[in-house]
């Protein structure tokens, strides 16, 4: 038995494009129009998800270089002095916050709530200190001075 004829659909595909970048169905019979102009280098192409889709799927050839002498007029900013020395507050909220926070570089393993409290009995004792020295102290590290 003979299978009917039936009319041979055109074969279309999707495709993306530079011109298309959101796609667009095209004829896979058809051949394609000749590119007006050739591409220029790689470094002139404008990029684009396809692009460096097909970098990732294919493989992108990378080059490394050692660094050159940099010079110090290539800088804006000078280079910064080292930091004030330590200042005494008065102000309690100022001393708590800067106690904790210089305990919790020197012990990141304590939680948050028992810096704070510690910092807060530290206060009442040890306010004339500098709250980094009462905290390095507090460590069992030798205050700077």
């Amino acid at each position: 038995m003979r299978k009917p004829d039936k009319p041979e659909r055109a074969r279309r595909v999707w495709r993306m494009t530079p011109e298309a970048p959101l796609g667009e169905f095209v004829d896979a019979d058809e051949k394609p129009a000749k590119p007006a102009a050739q591409p220029g280098p790689d470094e002139l192409q404008p990029s684009s998800y396809v692009r460096s889709s097909w970098d990732l799927l294919n493989g992108l050839e990378v080059t490394e270089s050692a660094a050159g002498d940099l010079h110090d007029e290539l800088f804006d900013q000078a280079p910064q002095a080292a930091p004030a020395a330590r200042e005494r507050t008065q102000n309690p909220g100022e001393w708590i916050r800067r106690f904790a926070i210089r305990l919790a570089e020197l012990d990141v393993q304590r939680e948050p709530k028992e810096l704070i409290e510690l910092a807060k009995r530290q206060w009442m004792t040890q306010h004339y200190l500098a709250p980094e020295d009462a905290a390095e102290l507090e460590h069992g590290k030798p205050a700077s001075g």
